[in-house]
């Protein structure tokens, strides 16, 4: 048969091909079953221990705000990533062998396969959105179920000490910072507290008043400065003008002579000062008026009025107490005992008011002085009151944080973020694989192969089979063509054997649909080892 001659490619062709050699592909399809549970019963059967853990939020985390679809999912992919991590420090605690191998590179193959047999799902992913916790499923396979949930269970206990650890190290690291942050302020609040005292006794501020309203006394002592300078000139100018008339009262006494003749009129003129003195004199005049205008030269009565201007005139020397005269008839000089009494009395006065003007300018000389360093005092008591300010202000954010850190340690103590819900029973029975899906698979492979060969088979062989085919090959017509004629017995007899075949797989299944119900309803009521078989098989 030519390529042109080949037959066409129809897939009613090949079901009636598949229809009419239905007997050849049956006895293959169970050849692959048979092979499958073969080797599922011959592959390593593994325990499959299985633990729960729950995830609650960590305090102080901002991942719920980063993503509000689902705030666990990244501690979920930190557990997936981080779990397997613990798998080497677990099989050290439990002094498996695998790990005590000292080249690297196999120890390092021993974690990598141990780790590939374990499984961590999210098993509440479904409520992402609204869950208040994540619960991690942690399983794990291995030859020997004791193994395996001893395993399980340290792998887990290990994995949450250490994701304790890490979540409480960071808030620890932090919360020190900020115990650093706060004595670091505390001790620049106290140092400025110092600071400020110092200028407050150094330029006379006051704490409990603002410094805007010490700003303004400043200026109003300006003012108080200012007037009693004024007060201050003047005095200076009083003592000016009194030296001035010293130093001329000075000159006109050196210029004067101490003692001079004596005259009455000069005595008179003292004595006249005091008011027995006027009178004295009232009279001496009165009498020596009379003597003139009254009596006559050598009278009785100018003999009197003589008499009583002597007694009077003594009484008069008397009064102003006349100095002796010297032996040249020489007395004090009245005029520069006035003077010299003045100039003492100036000297007097003149020392009262240097007196008064000495510690007032020296006050006035400090306050200015004082003055002239308050606008720099100002400046820096006003940039100490800022920097207090600045360090009170991180003093109490600091120890807001601290106590936002302590909170979140005490939820550490009291609510455990990470904890097991279930912890990993030993497994009775081994689970993987399941001998029931791989020899199923098998009976796939097998009817699949068997179609396969059919198909390859009639595809190859040169014989005709039908009148299409005939038609096909030869460029003749088909006149007829004749029957296979099967007798009367070989109809009975594979009409039978059909019929046996039939009732004894519908038998078959017909048991094995009630075992298996039993099974999963009552197993008690089967026997142990069919039991046993069944929970190989299904993996119950």
């Amino acid at each position: 048969m030519s390529q042109i001659e080949l037959p066409q490619i129809s897939v009613q062709r090949y079901v009636e091909l598949l229809k009419r050699r239905r007997w050849q592909v049956i006895p293959v399809s169970l050849l692959g079953l048979l092979i499958g549970g073969l080797v599922a019963f011959f592959i390593p059967r593994y325990y499959v221990a299985d633990a729960m853990l729950q995830h609650q939020r960590v305090p102080g985390d901002q991942n719920e705000a980063r993503n509000p679809e689902d705030p666990f999912r990244l501690i979920v992919d930190t557990a997936r990533t981080t779990i397997p991590q613990s798998v080497e420090e677990a099989m050290k605690k439990l002094s498996w062998p695998e790990i005590a191998v000292v080249d690297p590179y196999e120890r390092g193959q021993s974690v990598r396969e141990v780790q590939s047999r374990l499984v961590i799902t999210d098993q509440n992913q479904s409520e992402a959105r609204n869950r208040d916790v994540a619960q991690i499923r942690v399983t794990f396979r291995d030859q020997d179920g004791m193994r395996a949930s001893s395993f399980l269970n340290t792998l887990v206990e290990t994995w949450i000490a250490k994701r304790t650890d890490d979540l409480r190290l960071p808030i620890e690291q932090r919360r020190a910072q900020h115990r650093d942050e706060a004595n670091r302020y505390r001790a620049q609040w106290d140092r400025l507290r110092d600071e400020l005292q110092s200028l407050e006794s150094q330029y006379g501020f006051v704490s409990r008043f603002p410094i805007e309203v010490q700003q303004k006394e400043y200026t109003k002592l300006l003012e108080d400065q200012k007037a009693q300078r004024g007060a201050l000139d003047l005095k200076l100018a009083e003592r000016a003008a009194r030296n001035k008339q010293l130093a001329l009262d000075q000159d006109a006494l050196n210029r004067m002579s101490r003692r001079v003749p004596s005259d009455d009129s000069a005595l008179l003129a003292a004595a006249a000062a005091t008011p027995e003195g006027k009178l004295l004199l009232a009279t001496i005049q009165n009498n020596r008026l009379a003597l003139l205008i009254s009596y006559q030269p050598g009278s009785l009565e100018q003999v009197r009025t003589l008499r009583a201007i002597e007694f009077y005139e003594s009484l008069l020397k008397q009064l102003v107490k006349v100095p002796e005269a010297d032996a040249d008839g020489l007395v004090p000089n009245p005029a520069y005992v006035a003077l010299l009494d003045k100039i003492d009395g100036e000297e007097k006065a003149l020392a009262l008011l240097e007196a008064e003007i000495t510690p007032l300018q020296a006050k006035l000389d400090a306050e200015d002085a004082r003055l002239a360093k308050l606008p720099a005092g100002f400046t820096t008591y006003s940039r100490k009151l800022i920097d207090l300010e600045v360090a009170r202000r991180g003093y109490e954010l600091a120890n807001d944080d601290l106590r936002l850190d302590d909170a979140q340690l005490a939820q550490f103590q009291n609510n455990k973020t990470v904890e097991f819900v279930v912890r990993a029973n030993p497994p009775p029975r081994p689970t993987e694989p399941n001998i029931a899906l791989v020899a199923l698979i098998g009976c796939v492979l097998g009817l699949g192969v068997a179609i396969g060969l059919i198909l390859l088979l009639d595809f190859l062989q040169g014989s005709y089979k039908t009148i299409d085919d005939v038609e096909r090959g030869l460029p003749v017509p088909v006149l007829g063509g004749i029957s296979h004629l099967e007798t009367e017995a070989e109809r009975q007899q594979a009409l039978r054997h059909r019929r046996r075949v039939s009732l004894t797989a519908a038998a078959f299944v017909f048991l094995s649909a009630v075992v298996i119900t039993i099974f999963y309803i009552d197993p008690t009521r089967l026997p142990p080892f069919v039991r046993d078989l069944l929970a190989m098989l299904l993996g119950a």
